[in-house]
């Protein structure tokens, strides 16, 4: 256990198995949700987690577009002017989302 204790042990802080947000980069965090407000705008606020869910295999594909894109050199998404890799960052946020909420990819079955 990691305890976090006060030079004069005044206090004490146990955080040994609690998740560390710390450890996120804040771009990776500003980037990802810049990229899913800009999703709300064009689409709707948690559009892809409507009815029964987006299918899986539909951001897979998204998020696997965005990272050929950065991997082939390109920086920018032509249509919002965001990083390919905060898109992706963002469709894997979406299928964990989805995850979570039961949805598989059909591929992955």
């Amino acid at each position: 256990m990691k305890k976090i204790k006060t030079k004069d042990n005044t206090w004490v802080r146990d955080n040994g198995q609690k998740p560390d947000a710390s450890l996120l980069h804040p771009d990776f965090i500003l980037g990802t949700a810049q990229v899913m407000t800009y999703g709300t705008i064009k689409y709707d606020r948690n559009n892809y987690l409507k009815g029964d869910g987006m299918p899986s295999h539909v951001v897979y594909a998204s998020m696997m577009r965005h990272l050929l894109a950065y991997m082939q050199g390109a920086e920018l998404d032509e249509e919002s002017g965001l990083p390919h890799l905060h898109h992706a960052a963002a469709n894997l946020n979406m299928l964990i989302a989805l995850d979570n909420k039961g949805v598989k990819p059909e591929s992955f079955k």
